[in-house]
């Protein structure tokens, strides 16, 4: 079978979409070390999907990436509340991988319009030829937004239920495309959302300007101070965590409802000095309204349920 990657006859492994050490952080830090997707949410998972799709080389190339990700950057943030940070061209390379791995389903999906797709597959190239070092200057912007307890939130906005949930303990990834009717899209995102840092590349335009102290260059310093002008990606968070919060809830069973309760209550201790405690008690300080039942689960979108914003 032949590696997606470098394109040689090669036996392919079963590769992860989004990395295995942040599957097992989401595990960890659960109250009960299981995970539940947002498409089937009655069933508890230990893994994500997996597919057979990079040769046990270029599996090898990724790792390095993921293991620069996760010691410089994401257990920095995360774990020891690190503001600032130096890195090198490998925190770039782990975005690239990481949304070139998922910007190959949504190649695939064909809810996704064909000249969506057709961006997407030149996007897809070039980050192919970028990985495996034959092109050094990489044309697309890749812009990175930390994300933390919100303290406050401006009056007049409506704030989705368990919306820090989502930005601190859910996964996702989607292609954006604005909902204008014309032939070629203004406006083409790839987003993907891990707990706390998400990722956005631009595909069309190539940049964005209004994204001030997020650009991720071939090295330098990042502070996760940043900000963000464009309203666009703000209404686009609250969207999407009202639809992965509806989507949990209403394919939820009254009897996993009850099971989720229940394993709270068997094991307090541990439920209180989880993760998602600390998520759901960031929601309870901005209003962020919940039910009675406890959520154990680190959340995944399918990649053909896409949500477009308006420019």
């Amino acid at each position: 079978m032949k590696c997606a990657l470098c394109n040689k006859n090669k036996k392919t492994l079963e590769s992860h979409g989004i990395p295995k050490f942040i599957v097992n952080w989401l595990k960890q830090t659960s109250p009960t070390g299981y995970l539940r997707r947002v498409i089937d949410p009655n069933v508890r998972k230990q893994d994500f999907l997996k597919e057979k799709l990079l040769c046990f080389d270029c599996e090898q190339l990724f790792s390095e990436f993921e293991n620069y990700f996760a010691k410089k950057v994401f257990y920095p943030f995360v774990e020891d509340n690190l503001q600032k940070f130096q890195y090198n061209e490998r925190f770039k390379k782990f975005v690239v991988s990481l949304h070139w791995r998922m910007a190959l389903f949504s190649l695939e999906d064909k809810e996704v319009p064909i000249i969506t797709r057709i961006f997407l597959k030149r996007f897809l190239d070039l980050a192919r030829l970028y990985l495996l070092g034959n092109v050094k200057n990489f044309p697309y912007e890749q812009h990175v937004s930390f994300m933390g307890e919100i303290a406050n939130i401006s009056s007049g906005v409506e704030v989705p239920s368990r919306f820090h949930q989502y930005l601190l303990r859910s996964i996702d990834s989607t292609v954006i495309s604005d909902k204008k009717k014309r032939l070629i899209p203004k406006t083409i995102w790839y987003f993907v959302k891990l707990p706390h840092i998400a990722f956005v590349t631009f595909i069309r335009p190539r940049t964005n300007s209004e994204w001030i102290g997020t650009k991720i260059e071939d090295s330098g310093i990042m502070d996760t101070k940043q900000q963000i002008r464009d309203g666009r990606y703000g209404d686009f968070l609250l969207n999407r965590a009202k639809l992965a919060n509806e989507k949990f809830q209403n394919g939820l069973s009254a009897k996993q409802k009850q099971l989720l309760a229940e394993s709270a209550l068997k094991n307090p201790e541990k439920f209180m000095h989880s993760k998602t405690f600390e998520a759901y008690l960031a929601d309870m300080k901005i209003g962020s309204s919940y039910d009675n039942n406890k959520n154990d689960r680190g959340g995944s979108l399918r990649h053909s349920e896409k949500p477009r914003f308006t420019p």
